[in-house]
């Protein structure tokens, strides 16, 4: 007979470090050098810089907010499970919304930057439905 152990807190908050530390290294993989040794190349860069910066900085904040709700959390239930699944996949949205919007250059015209508020929205929504 094979017994399972249960899930803890601990083992699910190991489970998504891991998911937060690829979700960085896939970010930093989108990083290419500018096609010319010069500063003026390096500069025309901006915004996929400026992109890598936001969502560095995003993945960092919800990872800390992860850290903070999880040590309230006594176990592992199936529902923590799912939940923290669904925040995970949508945190995993974000090299996709990055990469967009470096190319699409977000600060364009309005229908572009409605687009970009709506990926915000998106990747914001487990956020918004823990606070129910």
């Amino acid at each position: 007979m094979v017994f399972f152990d249960r899930a803890t807190p601990e083992r699910l908050s190991t489970f998504s470090d891991g998911v937060f530390a690829v979700l960085i290294t896939v970010l930093v993989l989108e990083l290419r050098p500018p096609e010319h040794e010069t500063f003026v190349s390096l500069a025309t860069l901006w915004p996929t810089g400026l992109s890598y910066a936001v969502s560095y900085l995003f993945i960092a904040i919800v990872w800390v907010n992860h850290h903070h709700v999880m040590r309230y959390a006594t176990e592992a239930a199936p529902r923590v499970i799912w939940f923290n699944f669904a925040h995970l996949f949508s945190v995993s949205l974000l090299p996709l919304s990055t990469a967009w919007m470096a190319v699409s250059g977000c600060c364009g015209d309005r229908r572009t930057r409605t687009s970009c508020h709506r990926t915000g929205d998106v990747l914001s929504l487990p956020h918004r439905l823990s606070e129910t």
